[in-house]
């Protein structure tokens, strides 16, 4: 068992992605489907709509499954949905065709926004991807993924500032809303990129010290909080992390203090994990 003064995550840029492996397949869920452009379609109450992040996760539940049984079907599927995301890939960037509107928050994101997370975990599965293929096509997609990390929100990218330092938002809302699942996936995708980035690598450290001085302000005392809206916005926009966030939480903070160990890390992953339930 790990105690607060070590890290129980073990994670590699090429290795399984966080607990992928020992999840139920994705692919397998009925309300997600595989289209045959690669790209997963997810049922909203308003239809099948195509989702960047779905289909990043499938792609890197795949590779998990592949490095853990060897079967060929495994890597097939993980190179289908990078594929898909090459080629769904606009700008840079992979945008949602639909509106979104962010719990707690109260505001919408129109159709053609875009997320800090769809990027960091399509560059996570397309490092992986070309780590197992050689094909320079993947690596050229997750460095363009790095564009909307080079411009503010008003202008249409994904980076805010908290305490003077960048936070990459999950959701481009109006009001700020510092989303720490998001940002967390956001920052292992700019590490997986670091290896073959310089620009990857600077991301990635100004976001880590954004997420060191954020982490005491998501303690909510009984859970975490999922974001930070209700500092940004008013009391209105409370919204405690569920059981299952939460323990995303936990899981996030142990990969990235095994890659970069802080105490910060260390001391809000196991107040965090006091509350897994």
């Amino acid at each position: 068992a790990a105690t607060a003064g070590e890290a129980s995550g073990a994670y590699s840029r090429t290795g399984p992605y966080l607990d992928f492996g020992a999840q139920v397949a994705i692919s397998k869920l009925p309300e997600i489907k595989l289209a045959r452009d690669g790209m997963a379609r997810v049922k909203y109450p308003f239809g099948w709509q195509r989702n960047p992040v779905t289909t990043a996760n499938i792609g890197l539940q795949a590779h998990a499954f592949y490095l853990v049984d060897g079967r060929r079907a495994h890597r097939r599927l993980a190179l289908r949905t990078a594929t898909g995301l090459v080629r769904a890939q606009e700008g840079g960037v992979w945008r949602y065709a639909f509106p979104f509107t962010v719990g707690g928050m109260g505001e919408t994101l129109e159709p053609g926004w875009i997320s800090a997370m769809s990027q960091g975990l399509a560059m996570s599965l397309l490092t992986r991807a070309y780590e197992m293929t050689g094909r320079r096509v993947y690596l050229r997609a997750a460095v363009r993924a790095l564009r909307p990390f080079r411009t503010t929100v008003p202008r249409g990218g994904v980076v805010r500032r908290y305490e003077g330092r960048p936070w990459y938002e999950e959701y481009p809302t109006p009001t700020p809303s510092y989303v720490l699942n998001g940002f967390g996936f956001t920052l292992l995708g700019l590490y997986d990129l670091a290896a073959h980035s310089a620009e990857a690598r600077k991301r990635f450290r100004g976001g880590y010290a954004a997420l060191l001085a954020a982490l005491p302000r998501f303690d909510a005392g009984s859970t975490s909080w999922y974001h930070l809206g209700h500092m940004t916005k008013g009391p209105q926009a409370r919204f405690p992390a569920s059981p299952a966030y939460n323990h995303i939480h936990v899981l996030l903070l142990d990969a990235l203090d095994y890659v970069r160990p802080h105490r910060t890390l260390r001391i809000w992953r196991e107040q965090f994990r006091s509350y897994d339930r």
